[in-house]
């Protein structure tokens, strides 16, 4: 339990204010989710296709990336993907259709999740300082928070995924089909 004096809660008082006469590093006021969290958290997304074909052949090809950072300044996700479709039509019966879709995930995180990171900032105390006047960390009760925060790419994840299909489509007669479909997925 921390016992203040009215001359401590004046400090504090002045600090909040933002009076330069008051030690900063003795009379904190730091605002945890201020602090902590980006002001706004860009998402960047790219993408380019191509389609065309013939009355035989048919295609659709799509490239995409985005670039994805997080509330937590220490972390982001970048995915590139590629779809890609064919139809291939010989006959006016039968139609041939080949699938891609794949992607590369990689993100970059604090060694806590985003939950543990929201639950720790709820417990810092605001009197205390995030930063002391010299530029290094302040260390007590909020250490877990920074320590978390500066942990800069802990958790490192690197995912790839390509879904596969195939089918064949074939008219026995006017009103009935037959489609026979094979997919495969490799993560």
């Amino acid at each position: 339990d921390r016992k203040y004096s009215a001359a401590d809660i004046e400090n504090y008082r002045l600090s909040a204010a933002g009076d330069p006469s008051v030690d900063k590093n003795l009379y904190g006021n730091t605002d945890a989710y201020d602090f902590l969290l980006n002001g706004n958290s860009p998402i960047t997304k790219h993408n380019l296709s191509a389609s065309g074909g013939t009355d035989m052949v048919q295609y659709y090809t799509g490239l995409n990336y985005l670039y994805q950072q997080d509330n937590w300044s220490s972390q982001h996700l970048n995915r590139y993907g590629v779809v890609t479709k064919v139809d291939i039509t010989p006959t006016d019966k039968t139609k041939f259709t080949v699938s891609l879709n794949g992607w590369n995930e990689q993100l970059q995180a604090p060694s806590s999740t985003g939950v543990a990171m929201y639950n720790n900032s709820q417990r810092w105390m605001p009197m205390d300082p995030a930063v002391y006047t010299n530029g290094l960390y302040a260390a007590g009760v909020n250490d877990i928070v920074l320590q978390d925060l500066n942990s800069k790419g802990n958790r490192f994840k690197d995912e790839n995924q390509l879904m596969t299909q195939l089918s064949l489509e074939q008219q026995i007669f006017k009103g009935l089909k037959v489609k026979g479909v094979f997919a495969y997925d490799w993560t």
